[in-house]
């Protein structure tokens, strides 16, 4: 499997990351602060890394 085959499923991987830290921020789903804290960062370093990946190759 190539780089570019990876940019689609990582980038929805990313947005399903979001949307879930944005759902429990909003108390919609139940998680602990600790649990959200979590899911925050490690959302903000998938979507660093998804960024990074769609420009480094398509440049």
């Amino acid at each position: 499997m190539s780089l570019h085959q990876l940019i689609e499923p990582f980038g929805i991987i990313t947005w399903l990351m979001v949307l879930t830290t944005l759902l429990s921020g909003l108390k919609v789903i139940k998680l602990s602060f600790k649990h959200h804290r979590l899911l925050g960062i490690i959302s903000a370093v998938m979507a660093t890394c998804h960024g990074l990946l769609v420009f480094i190759l398509n440049s």
